[in-house]
């Protein structure tokens, strides 16, 4: 996978401490190593994030964007 830069929205007071054994960090911030996204091991599809996809939309966040629609095609 190609390792690269996201600017996102880090406005949470809360962050995660420990992951569980089928978790893995693929996102931290830049400012304070705070974990910014998580995926699953395991082959249940499984993306978490601690940013705001919802307010980058319609910025020239193209990652951010991808990550929104996944999302919500999930759920048709």
């Amino acid at each position: 996978m190609e390792l690269r830069k996201q600017e996102v929205n880090s406005v949470h007071r809360q962050s995660l401490k420990k992951l569980a054994p089928h978790l893995k960090v693929t996102a931290r911030s830049s400012e304070d190593e705070v974990i910014e996204g998580v995926e699953s091991f395991t082959d249940a599809p499984f993306i978490g994030v601690q940013w705001h996809l919802e307010f980058l939309l319609g910025h020239k966040q193209l990652a951010d964007q991808g990550l929104f629609y996944y999302f919500v095609k999930s759920f048709k």
